[in-house]
C-alpha cells in the first residue's frame, strides 16, 4: 500500500505542471461553452432546436419551459407563446376615395404545435413580416366598401369582416411547401382604437350629427305638446260634464243653505272674526254674491260675532246689530242763522209713518237714510 501511494506522488510530482495546464484549459472551455450547451427556456415560452450538423431545424420537437442541455454547436430559438398585443396607425381610403388613418389593434398568439413551422419559413420577426401587412391588406379593402360616417356607426362590423379575412388569409393562403391549412398564428381579435379623419370632413360630420339630435328633440317637444293639448281637452270636457250633472241639482234654496252652513261654520271657529253678510231678505254672505239684487235691493251689512247689548236673533242663526240712535241737527232759525256756528244741514221731513223700526214685518234690517240716498 505505502508502495501505491509511492507511485502516485511520484507521478503527480514528474507531471505536476502538464496536469495543471489541462486543468486550466478544461475550466475555460466549460466557461465558454456553458452558456451554448445549457439554455434555460422561461414560463410561457416554447423552444425551437436548429441543429448545427444534423439537419438544421427539428420540426418534430417543440422544447417546453425549464432547464436543456444542447450541443455547444447547436442553436435553441425561443419564442413567446403567450397573449400578444400590437396595435399600429394604418392609412385607408373609404368608398368615396375620402383619406383617413386608422389605428388599429390586435391580439394574438403562436400556435406552440407549429412553432418549429414558423421558425422555418417565417423566423422571430413575425409581426413585422406576415402580422402588420396583412392586417393592413385587409384594412384597406374592408374600409373602401364605407362612406366615413359610416365607420363611426359601423365600427363592429368592420372589426368583425377584417378578423375573419386576417384568419382566412394566414391559414389557406400563406401554405409554403404545400402545407394545408396549417395555422401559425392564432388571432385573438382585431380592434379600432381611433380614425382620424380630416379636420373639414370629421367637422362636418359633427355637425350632421347634431342637426339629426336636433330633429329629434323638436320631434319629443311637439309629441308633448300635442299631448298636452290632449289632457287640456280631456280636463275640459270632464269639467263640462260635471257642470251640467251638478248643474240641475243646484236650486235656489240650496245655495242659500250652503251659504248659512259656511256663515256658521266660520261662526264656531275660536279665532276672532268680522262676517259679512249680504242684504235683502236672505241675508245671504257675499262671497256667494247678493243674490237678492233682482228684487232691486242693494247695500250690505255689518255683523260682528261679539254683538252688544239690544241684538236680536234671526231664525236663520246670524246676529244683526240694532242701528244706532239717529242724531238729527235742526237749526233754531231757519231764516237767521248763528254766525258763531254752521247752519245745520237741513233734512227732510220725517214721514207720517215714522222712521223704520230695526226689524220690519219681513224680518228685514234697514237704516235709515240719509239725503242723496246714502245709509248710515
Amino acid at each position: 500500500m505505502r508502495v501505491v501511494l509511492n507511485s502516485i506522488k511520484a507521478f503527480f510530482a514528474r507531471h505536476l505542471m502538464t496536469m495543471t495546464l489541462v486543468l486550466l484549459i478544461a475550466t475555460f472551455l466549460a466557461g465558454l461553452l456553458y452558456p451554448m450547451s445549457v439554455i434555460t427556456i422561461p414560463a410561457g415560452n416554447v423552444g425551437v432546436l436548429w441543429r448545427r450538423f444534423a439537419g438544421g431545424t427539428d420540426l418534430t420537437t417543440v422544447w417546453d419551459e425549464g432547464i436543456h442541455l444542447i450541443a455547444p454547436f447547436d442553436e435553441l430559438v425561443i419564442y413567446d407563446a403567450r397573449l400578444l398585443q400590437v396595435e399600429h396607425d394604418f392609412d385607408v381610403l373609404s368608398s368615396d376615395g375620402l383619406t383617413m388613418t386608422v389605428n388599429i389593434a390586435f391580439r394574438f398568439r403562436i400556435i406552440k404545435e407549429n412553432t418549429p413551422i414558423l421558425h422555418k419559413y417565417v423566423g422571430m420577426n413575425y409581426t413585422e413580416i406576415l402580422m402588420l401587412p396583412e392586417i393592413g391588406s385587409q384594412a384597406r379593402n374592408v374600409f373602401s366598401q364605407y362612406l366615413p360616417d359610416q365607420i363611426y356607426t359601423k365600427r363592429d362590423e368592420i372589426q368583425e369582416k377584417i378578423e375573419f379575412a386576417v384568419r382566412d388569409s394566414l391559414t389557406n393562403e400563406f401554405n409554403p411547401d404545400s402545407l394545408i391549412n396549417v395555422e401559425y398564428i392564432q388571432l385573438e381579435d382585431v380592434l379600432i382604437r381611433s380614425i382620424r379623419l380630416p379636420p373639414e370632413i370629421q367637422a362636418s360630420i359633427v355637425r350632421k350629427v347634431e342637426q339629426y339630435h336636433l330633429s329629434l328633440e323638436y320631434t319629443h317637444r311637439l309629441n308633448r305638446e300635442r299631448s298636452e293639448a290632449e289632457r287640456r281637452i280631456i280636463e275640459a270636457n270632464g269639467i263640462r260634464q260635471f257642470q251640467e250633472i251638478i248643474g240641475e241639482g243646484i236650486t235656489q234654496a240650496y245655495l242659500q243653505w250652503k251659504g248659512i252652513d259656511a256663515t256658521l261654520q266660520l261662526a264656531q271657529s275660536n279665532n276672532a272674526k268680522v262676517v259679512i253678510i249680504g242684504s235683502g231678505s236672505s241675508g245671504m254672505p257675499l262671497i256667494l254674491g247678493n243674490l237678492d239684487s233682482a228684487s232691486g235691493q242693494g247695500g250690505s251689512g255689518g255683523v260682528s260675532l261679539n254683538a252688544p247689548t239690544g241684538a236680536t236673533s234671526r231664525p236663520s242663526g246670524l246676529t244683526e246689530l240694532m242701528p244706532p240712535p239717529l242724531r238729527l241737527t235742526t237749526p233754531p232759525d231757519e231764516t237767521a242763522p248763528s254766525p258763531q256756528a254752521p247752519a245745520a244741514r237741513s233734512l227732510p221731513p220725517v214721514p207720517a209713518e215714522g222712521w223704520p223700526t230695526p226689524s220690519d214685518a219681513s224680518g228685514e234690517s234697514r237704516k235709515p237714510a240719509l239725503p242723496g240716498g246714502q245709509h248710515r
